[in-house]
This record gives C-alpha cells, structure tokens and sequence, in this order.
C-alpha cells in the first residue's frame, strides 16, 4: 500500500469506507508495515466532541473520518489543514463532478498545497470504462499536469488483460491494480486541463450519446410528484370557505366590467411611479438572491444539506425544488382568498423572474472564475444572518383583524390615570371590519381630567407616529363633531408597515395648538379620528403611534 512510501510528517486521514471487511484488510495491512508500531487507527465521527477531534488530528497518527465530519471541520477551521500530511480517498470509480470526495479535495487543497492526496479503487474495471473516465476522475479531484499519466495507462493496460469479474483485495493486488493518484502542488498557477488518451493505443473515442431530456425523465417519480403536488393544492383549496364556484362567478363578474364597491366612497388604487420604480428594485434584490440560493424552506435546507456532506450547487438546487413545490401552493391559496392584486403580482413574478436569471448566471460565473464552490456557503449564511435580523421585527400576521373582535360596535377609549396602555390600548389605529371586503374609519378617545384650565392661553398637543399608511387623522377637542377639526394631517404614508407587520415605518411629527377656550375644568376628551378606508387593501390603512403628549402652557404641565 502506498502508505509506506511516504514519511509522514503529521496525521494520515483516510476517508471512512461503508464495507467493514475493506476496513479490517487496511487495519491488517498497516499492521503488516509496521508491527512493532502499530495503532489501531481511530475512527472519528460526529459522536466525538470537538477538544478529543482536534487533539486526534494534531497526534501524526493514521484516523478514519467520515465524510460529513471532515467537511464540517474544514470549514469551521476546527481542523488545521497544516497538520494533516495526507488523504487517502479509497472509491475513487465513484468520484464524479458533485461528489462528496470531489468536494473535499477542492476544500483541502485550498487550506494545504503541500500534503499529498492518494485515491484508490478496488473495481478497476469500472475506472476503465465509459469515456475516458480515469482523466473524469483526475478533473474532478483538480489534478492537472501529466505526472499521473503512466499510472493511469498502466491501470488500463493490465486491466485489459484482466479476465476476471471479480477483484479481491490483498496487499501485493491492491499494488498492481489500484489507480494511486497523487499530487503534490507546487505552483498557485492553474493551467487549462487537458485530457489524457483514453487508451494506451490512442484510438479515437466516439462520443456517447446522452439522449434527450424527455427520455432521461422517470416518467413515474415524476407522475408521483405532480398527483402530490395536486393532492396538496386541493387540500389547500377545501380548507378555505372559498369555493370553486364562487370563483367563477367572481372571474365572469370581473370579465363583464362589475365593480364590486367595498365602501361608500368609489375609489381606486393608484401607485405613484416612484412606488412602481421601489417596487422593481425590491424585486430584483429577491429574483437575484432567489437565483443564488432560493427563497422561503431553502433557508432551512441549504445549510443541513451542506451539514450532511451534500456538494453546494446539488444543496442549493434541491432546496430550489422544495421551495418551488411550497411557495406554488401559497400563491394559489393567496390568489383564491383574493389576498393579492392579480396585476401587480404578475408584474412582479415576470420581474423577479428575469432578475433569477440574471442571479444563476451571476453566480455560475462567479464559480467558474475562482474555483470555489463555497461562494454559496458565503451567500447562504449572509442572507440567513440578514433574514433573521430583519424578520425580529415581524409579529403574528393578520393582527389588524383582532380590532374588530375588541371593539366590534364602540372604539377604543383611553382614560389617562385608569387604563393601562398594555392592556387598553391596541397597536395601531386600524379601520374596522364592517361586512366582506367592507371597511369603515375609528375614532379613538382620550379623557383626562384638567384642574385649572389658563385662560387665553395656547396648549400643545404633541403627536409622533411611528407609522401611516394612506391614512387621514383628525384631531377635535371635546366634541366629536366639530367641523372642521382643528388639525388635520391630510391623507399621509405608504409604508405599508400594517400589512408587512413592521413595528415601524416612515416617523411623523405633528405640534398642534389647542386654544384654552376648547378645554374644560374637570373631565375632557381629545378624538382621534382616521377616516380613510376604501380601497382593496382598506385592511392595512391605519395609523401607528410612537406617542401623545399634551402640554401646557410654558411647559407647565403635561398629559
């Protein structure tokens, strides 16, 4: 075995294999090296803690380790790289572009040029067969140059004469048949690869053909896939209170031009052209990150996928297909609750698609150019970090509907010194739910109680909100129907923090003077008012506050 011709300098790494009996002739084989010496090698797995790991890596002896442990340690700098002299991967006929091996030779020769990497194989014949699939084997373990050449002919050669099926593994065989592969890097320069001859006669090789997509299909799995994918869509449909025939009628309304009125008022959404111009870019921002890794389960999948040893672009494709699968069901059941305007969704997917586009090719060039595969990793990890932080400030969605429950006849009313503002007080001025689709505007009230009004004097009401969203708010003073009001913000705000569910959006601030006539001595009350409620998303229209404060005069008092 190629072990003894080697004087290690630090620890042997050999890649765990999956027979047992393979294992044992190893073991019996290093015995036979070194009898005096030897040391049963240690098999490190993820059931050994990371302090007896490191220490077992730093010891210059020869460990088994799984594939999947290897990786993690690789990539979280738990294994010094410098330490290890060599790795020795024993299924090299199973090496290919996306393999685990592959992808672990990429990650060890980035930390360590000089340690040597031996690939073996006890299946000479499938080394041999197919098209040039020992120089396959080379490219994908990055081996470049010709010093393996005559290893590889020479494999070729005898396993042309080799008349047997069957291969059984001893010392003096595994010598003469197994493909021993090693490079020792000594140069950052990549050249091009070029392929060596596919035979020791150099005959011309014909290309195979692979046959069409169509015909690579499992037409079976693939019919399993789409009946669940079905079965899951019907599901979706029977849970909500939306039938198909409602449905129906809606769409043949829709199509004769039957406007469906949600309010008194017969108004219409409108995007200004600077809300379209965000709008796209923030779609862009998602199409791109949803080309580099996918959005939604993706987040979850990615890192356990590379967590099991899976190589990055086959991690990152998969959870592209279970995030496809997923987030096909979520449209359909927002599109039939009507949770979403058809023309600007539409608008958006066409945007969000071009810009995924843009994203794959992004990042397959990006790949191609440095060689390094772990640039997805890098991604991946950011936007979880980046989602995790921004998603802190969402909280239960649909809460907006709970105000209805509250106050079903009657708005909040506040009574300062008495309520508590945990208990009394909801999160945002919202419109209430009168009927299906039909909204209508609050009125919020805050008694407090005055013990010497100043007369002829100006106090200050202060209003910070923290948020508004196409919302008007008047203010009146111990009359509800005072007209005109003695402020009004106007319609303000299109941050749309109700509908996202932000605790924030874009901050007001209103100083409003309250002449003294308008107060009493005792018991008073200042009415908040948000009158607008129309539209299709009426729902989200509302107001947050940060907070009220009365003043009075020469900052006297406050309330």
């Amino acid at each position: 075995m190629a072990v003894s011709s080697f004087s290690l300098q630090g620890t042997l790494l050999i890649l765990s294999p999956s027979s047992a009996t393979l294992k044992s002739k190893i073991n019996f084989h290093l015995k036979t090296l070194n009898p005096q010496f030897y040391q049963v090698p240690v098999e490190i797995t993820a059931d050994l803690p990371v302090n007896h790991r490191h220490s077992l890596y730093s010891s210059g002896s020869v460990c088994f380790i799984t594939p999947r442990i290897l990786i993690v340690d690789l990539l979280t700098n738990k294994l010094p790289a410098s330490i290890i002299s060599g790795l020795i991967i024993l299924n090299a006929h199973s090496v290919s572009k996306t393999s685990t091996e592959a992808f672990i030779v990429r990650i060890f020769r980035s930390l360590n040029r000089s340690a040597f990497v031996r690939v073996f194989s006890d299946r000479p014949q499938a080394m041999v067969s197919g098209f040039a699939k020992a120089e396959r084997t080379m490219k994908c373990l990055h081996i470049r140059g010709e010093s393996t050449a005559d290893n590889c002919q020479i494999l070729q050669s005898r396993v042309n004469r080799l008349k047997s099926d069957k291969y059984q593994i001893d010392s003096d065989k595994l010598k003469g048949y197994s493909c021993d592969i090693n490079f020792t890097a000594t140069s950052n320069e990549d050249v091009e690869y070029k392929y060596l001859p596919s035979c020791p006669d150099d005959e011309p090789q014909k290309k195979i053909n692979q046959g069409t997509i169509l015909s690579n299909i499992q037409w079976k799995k693939f019919g399993l896939l789409c009946f669940v994918w079905i079965a899951v869509l019907l599901l979706q449909i029977a849970k909500t209170p939306v039938t198909v025939g409602v449905s129906m009628y809606q769409a043949i309304g829709l199509y004769q031009g039957k406007k469906i009125t949600v309010s008194k008022q017969d108004h219409g959404t409108h995007w200004p052209l600077h809300l379209l111009i965000v709008s796209l870019s923030c779609a862009l921002l998602a199409g791109i990150l949803g080309g580099l890794l996918g959005v939604g389960s993706g987040f979850v999948m990615g890192p356990l996928f590379i967590e099991f040893g899976i190589a990055p672009q086959v991690a990152s494709a998969t959870a592209t297909l279970g995030m496809t699968f997923t987030a096909s069901i979520s449209v359909a059941q927002y599109f039939l609750l009507n949770r979403f305007p058809v023309p600007y969704a539409l608008y958006l997917t066409i945007v969000a698609t071009i810009a995924a586009y843009i994203g794959q090719k992004i990042i397959d060039r990006l790949v191609n150019i440095f060689q390094r595969a772990s640039l997805i990793i890098f991604v991946l990890s950011f936007t979880i970090l980046v989602s995790a932080i921004a998603l802190g400030e969402y909280r239960q969605y649909g809460l907006w509907e709970r105000y209805a429950e509250l106050y079903p006849n009657e708005d909040l009313i506040y009574t300062v010194g008495v309520s508590d503002y945990t208990k009394d007080w909801f999160y945002a001025q919202v419109t209430r739910k009168k009927n299906e689709d039909i909204y209508e505007g609050t009125t919020w009230q805050i008694k407090f109680n005055l013990d010497d009004v100043e007369k002829d004097e100006i106090y200050k009401l202060r209003l910070a909100l923290a948020s508004a969203n196409v919302s008007e708010l008047q203010v009146r003073v111990n009359s509800v129907k005072q007209d005109p009001p003695i402020f009004s913000t106007g319609v303000i705000g299109k941050d749309y923090a109700i509908g996202r569910h932000g605790i924030h959006g874009l901050y007001w601030l209103f100083n409003i003077d309250v002449p003294s006539l308008l107060l009493f001595n005792g018991d008073n009350t200042i009415f908040l008012t948000q009158t607008m409620a129309f539209g299709p998303l009426a729902r989200f229209q509302g107001i947050m506050y940060d907070y009220i404060r009365l003043e009075g005069p020469d900052s006297c008092s406050s309330y």
